[in-house]
């Protein structure tokens, strides 16, 4: 069975260890760890290079190193320094999605207390966000999946295909680093900030009431809502 939302060009955001890709489906087998919600390729709203646009401004973001956004949520604000240094291509990139307002009312659609929450590609009511192109992963960069760190998501089978989609790390997960560059399961998930506000916040996220649906696996029956991200400082 397929979600109608599901086209055969999707691709699946997953966390290595954590979700399971079941029949194309947008829910798992219970006996199952839960897999990431599509998002759809097909939607495109800008069609140009998501690596050339972050190439354009990868050197001037370097230079303004003490990059922040804040992140106003249904549940509280959280404020982020992005690490431009260590993950350039992938600071600029998300960014760029800030600048267009691209997660404005998205929500968090899969929570894991203790563990991470993801989000980033859908609105309240289960609509796809448009998306940029795929960009190329800089897990090697030797930032750590640890606690409180924000990393982007991706397909399991393919390392250099992260686009708007992003995880809070509630716990050190190691395991989503980058240990080698042999499979998309060693190159691991790269991290390019660290939240330095409002964890309190997210580990709030963490416990709300979850269930379910066609849709999504482990999502908050009430909507737990991105309202805004924007960048505070740059310097």
């Amino acid at each position: 069975m397929t979600h109608p939302m599901l086209k055969p060009l999707h691709r699946v955001l997953i966390i290595v260890g954590l979700f399971a890709i079941h029949a194309g489906c947008g829910r798992a087998d219970p006996s199952q760890a839960p897999p990431a919600a599509n998002i759809a390729t097909d939607n495109f709203a800008e069609t140009e290079s998501a690596n050339s646009v972050a190439a354009v401004g990868t050197t001037d973001v370097v230079q303004k190193q003490n990059v922040q956004v804040i992140m106003t949520t249904s549940q509280g604000t959280v404020i982020i320094q992005l690490n431009a240094e260590k993950a350039p291509s992938t600071v600029a990139n998300f960014l760029e999605y800030v600048q267009r307002e691209h997660y404005d009312q998205t929500i968090f659609h899969y929570v894991q207390e203790g563990l991470m929450i993801l989000g980033g590609g859908y609105t309240e009511d289960g609509t796809a966000r448009s998306m940029r192109a795929e960009i190329t992963s800089e897990a090697h960069n030797e930032l750590s999946n640890r606690r409180g760190t924000i990393a982007m998501a991706r397909d399991q089978d393919y390392e250099h295909s992260a686009t708007c989609q992003f995880f809070f790390n509630l716990s050190d997960n190691m395991k989503f680093d980058h240990t080698g560059r042999d499979t998309p399961q060693d190159y691991g998930y790269c991290v390019f900030g660290e939240v330095v506000q409002g964890l309190d916040v997210l580990d709030q996220i963490a416990v709300v009431a979850v269930h379910d649906t066609d849709q999504f696996t482990s999502t908050p029956r009430t909507p737990v809502v991105i309202e805004t991200i924007r960048q505070v400082s740059r310097r």
